[in-house]
């Protein structure tokens, strides 16, 4: 007879790390944001604008032609907003309506898309202190092409190193990508013959957003709904591919869904209310991710492991044989007794069946 062995490995590495842009896990933080006195009542806000860091927001007036900003006392908490009593005006570049605006990464430099059914376009301006968007001057510098001089309403949305930028068209439901050869230099920027339109899902929209590793599509649909897409080559807009959806009819009323915000790691999203039908401008915030445990094996060390994991946790292996080499390992799992009939985790699961007939 033979004789067989184990060893007992070490106790495993734990770590956890973040996973975002998840709209299946998507739920109203019950946190939102009324700015409807400073943009007023029947002047309208389709886009905003997070700084990066999640300390300030910035509110488009569309008829007051004004971009209005806001601080956050907690970092990426949109209930606690409140007004810096400053604005920057666009009145003379955008003299139709402003619509959108952006800024560079480090808040020198901002970007105004006009109403543009009339042939105007995207300004330029430096704001003199970073982030104060009181300090704007214009640059002299406008960008315009078919695409963006018939956006009508929609947004602008800049790569986070400034060497891209996307218009998007409310009246053609198209998303066109653009190169800046000099990066955050509008007057480098021309098109770069990639596009998406997203018609097929939605009718009517007023903002987007990409996630910050360029992987992810969001587009709001004015139906009250949030698209997410993947683009299947990161920033490469033409690319884009459905992949799920999420409501927000709880809280913004069907044709009032229009602004669109992301947190830097995806976990949450910020859904902006234009003013219609009686309904003021303002900001909802959901959250759409969570840290997933993770438990590392190290192979080198034996070759039985048990974990008692404490939530969903992500198991991995390291430290494998040389190759060419057979080995195996046994992994024991121990954690909360599983419970079945359990009303209190009751969910709707979302689906019916009609007996009517």
């Amino acid at each position: 007879g033979g004789s067989t062995s184990m060893t007992i490995g070490s106790a495993p590495t734990v770590g956890s790390f973040v996973v975002g842009y998840d709209l299946g896990v998507a739920a109203y933080d019950t946190k939102e944001f009324d700015f409807s006195n400073e943009v007023g009542a029947s002047l309208a806000s389709y886009n905003q604008f997070i700084k990066p860091d999640g300390t300030k927001v910035y509110v488009c007036s569309y008829n007051g032609k004004k971009v209005f900003q806001y601080s956050l006392s907690t970092a990426w908490d949109i209930s606690t907003a409140t007004y810096d009593s400053k604005f920057g005006n666009t009145a003379t570049q955008t003299t139709t309506a402003l619509i959108s605006a952006s800024f560079k990464s480090d808040g020198t430099k901002m970007y105004a898309l006009d109403y543009s059914g009339y042939g105007r376009g995207l300004y330029q301006y430096t704001l003199s202190t970073a982030w104060d968007v009181s300090t704007i001057s214009y640059d002299s510098v406008v960008f315009t092409d078919a695409a963006v001089t018939n956006t009508d309403k929609g947004n602008v949305f800049f790569k986070p190193d400034g060497t891209k930028f996307y218009i998007q068209s409310y009246s053609s439901d198209t998303i066109t990508e653009y190169n800046c050869s000099t990066p955050w230099d509008i007057s480098t920027g021309s098109a770069s013959g990639n596009s998406y339109n997203y018609s097929s899902d939605i009718s009517t929209s007023y903002s987007f957003s990409i996630s910050n590793d360029g992987k992810f599509l969001f587009i709001t649909a004015t139906a009250s709904t949030v698209y997410k897409y993947s683009l299947t080559t990161p920033w490469d807009i033409s690319t884009a591919t459905a992949v799920s959806n999420f409501s927000t009819l709880g809280q913004i009323a069907v044709n009032s869904c229009a602004g669109f915000m992301l947190k830097d790691d995806g976990t949450k999203m910020y859904v902006g209310r234009v003013a219609n039908s009686g309904t003021s401008d303002r900001v909802y915030q959901y959250t759409t991710g969570y840290t997933l445990a993770t438990a590392t094996l190290d192979l080198s060390t034996g070759s039985v492991f048990d974990v008692t994991p404490a939530a969903n946790t992500q198991v991995s292996l390291s430290n494998p044989a040389a190759s060419g080499t057979v080995s195996s390992s046994t992994l024991l799992l121990d954690g909360a007794n599983v419970s079945f009939y359990d009303l209190s985790v009751a969910a709707d699961t979302g689906n019916t069946l009609s007996t009517g007939g």
